[in-house]
């Protein structure tokens, strides 16, 4: 553990009056905390990095002390103990207006946006299903070069949710000439009582929405031998969960949840279980149509030139 000197922190930002002495068990914390941030490949959320540090037997699992990290943390940011930016909230998300500065912007967009979807021609049709809101950019981040569907239920799915589902599903079906394997649904879910029902139910309303007999969801995550080959902490199972009692029977009494399986080992767990079904020389295909219909585009954007004379194009992004 590296050493960590006791010093009192103060606020050299917005936080002019924030000021905070750290008790050396925090700064010990501290130090493991940023020992895992600095060789993580991408920012974290605040759950992750409990788990991560429950896993290296820093703290225990339980509530009381990830709601004690979460209080370090945010006095430690605030104090720049630690980088803020090394975090990341997927839970929360921020709503930006549509539209372009002038007209060189919104036609540079469409002479350099062009693509075609990278599932196009693809025998397979995959949909990645998740309940984990805040793992929901690793995952479809992952799952983006494949061109597979990326579903956040937030827990149960809601009933439009799968109504939804099974018209897309439907329509993938119809396109194909046999009616069997050719619809994939993986699911990335909790180890825990309600995890495992919201897979079942996923499931069974999915086939009756549909009629399609061969739909077989597969769980990819999490499960219990990834459990047992990571060492993943486990918590206990909920007793007031009316799920709890079967789950017992069938899998024991601790349960642990997807943010537990680290980052990296998430994402490549996404891009093996996407990537079986996908056909890197169809890619190969459709890349070379995307090409020659970029050029066809660039032709006929060129007569715009005029029109733009004299308009610069400008960032966009705030």
């Amino acid at each position: 553990m590296p050493a960590v000197e006791l010093r009192r922190f103060e606020s050299l930002s917005r936080y002019d009056e924030f000021c905070w002495t750290p008790s050396p068990a925090s700064l010990r914390l501290l130090a493991d905390a940023r020992d895992i941030l600095a060789t993580s490949p991408r920012r974290m959320t605040v759950r992750q990095l409990y788990y991560r540090l429950v896993a290296r037997l820093v703290i225990p699992n339980n509530v009381r002390s990830y709601q004690n990290l979460v209080s370090l943390l945010t006095k430690a940011r605030k104090s720049d103990a630690i980088a803020a930016d090394k975090f990341v909230d997927r839970a929360r998300s921020v709503v930006k207006p549509y539209g372009y500065r002038n007209l060189a912007s919104y036609v540079n967009t469409i002479r350099n946006g062009y693509t075609r979807r990278p599932n196009d021609g693809q025998p397979h049709y995959v949909e990645v299903w998740t309940e984990k809101d805040a793992l929901s950019a690793i995952i479809a981040d992952a799952a983006d070069p494949y061109g597979a569907t990326v579903v956040v239920s937030k827990g149960y799915s809601s009933y439009t949710l799968l109504v939804e589902a099974a018209e897309r599903f439907r329509r993938q079906i119809g396109r194909r000439d046999e009616d069997v394997g050719w619809v994939h649904l993986l699911y990335f879910g909790d180890f825990d009582p309600s995890g495992e029902d919201i897979f079942r139910v996923i499931g069974a309303e999915l086939r009756a929405l549909t009629g399609y007999d061969h739909f077989a969801p597969e769980k990819v995550a999490l499960t219990r031998e990834q459990i047992d080959r990571h060492n993943l902490p486990p918590m206990p199972t909920k007793s007031t969960d009316s799920r709890t009692f079967g789950f017992r029977v069938a899998h024991g009494d601790e349960a642990v949840e997807l943010d537990a399986l680290p980052p990296e080992e998430l994402e490549r767990v996404v891009v093996e279980a996407v990537e079986q079904w996908f056909s890197w020389n169809v890619r190969e295909q459709v890349l070379e149509t995307e090409k020659r219909e970029s050029a066809a585009l660039g032709k006929a954007l060129a007569g715009l030139d005029d029109l733009l004379t004299g308009e610069d194009e400008e960032d966009d992004s705030d």
